[in-house]
């Protein structure tokens, strides 16, 4: 990223952070992620794009994992509160050194949305070489008639720019074109609990063997 770039991710990375704070309800997310989870042969989990590590916690709450989290803003790895066992990384997750096929789970909880189109490719393969079994993709899927405020530009690739008093804020996208290479496990619109900034579903993805 260039210096520009960069400080408006900071500004940007440091309001969505201190605004999860005061929004995110940890018990509430741990009801969300025990149905996500259920059922799953799921040991170990990093999630890319964990701002301070909110979902961690939640799910740390629902039995062993072993957790790792990546987050680009230093500002929410440095104010985060989780305990010592999830272990939180400030990096960019596309050049991330963590170890191919490392963990069973690789969790994006909202992250897509924000890269720029040419930036989605290398995070996303990323989190296929890092990822034994799972790919848990937690976004926007609403359309955007769904949401109060958007520009009236209608993007390419059915993409809309969500806008807040005239200023870009993030992507609706069809993710589902840039997982053709694994299996959807399941699908779901709409998830109340992991709703309390924005509407939000999930989909779960299986490697292919």
């Amino acid at each position: 990223m260039g210096s520009r770039a960069m400080n408006n991710f900071d500004d940007n990375a440091k309001r969505w952070t201190d605004v999860a704070k005061g929004a995110v309800n940890i018990p509430v997310r741990a009801k969300a992620f025990k149905r996500l989870l259920k059922g799953l042969p799921v040991t170990s989990i990093l999630e890319a794009g964990c701002n301070m590590g909110f979902n961690l916690m939640a799910i740390k709450t629902l039995g062993n994992y072993e957790l790792y989290g990546s987050d680009l803003s230093d500002y929410a790895i440095e104010h985060a509160v989780c305990p010592p066992d999830i272990k939180l990384t400030c990096c960019d997750f596309a050049k991330s050194e963590y170890q191919d096929n490392s963990v069973d789970m690789v969790l994006m909880c909202g992250l897509l949305n924000w890269l720029h189109y040419d930036e989605l490719e290398p995070v996303i393969k990323r989190a296929f070489e890092i990822s034994r079994k799972y790919i848990l993709l937690i976004d926007h899927f609403h359309p955007p008639d769904s949401f109060p405020k958007l520009s009236q530009d209608a993007i390419c690739n059915l993409e809309y720019l969500v806008c807040n008093q005239g200023k870009p804020m993030f992507w609706i996208r069809d993710f589902e074109k840039h997982f053709k290479r694994c299996t959807k496990v399941y699908r779901r619109d709409k998830i109340p609990e992991l709703s309390d900034i924005f509407p939000m579903g999930a989909i779960l993805y299986k490697k292919e063997d």
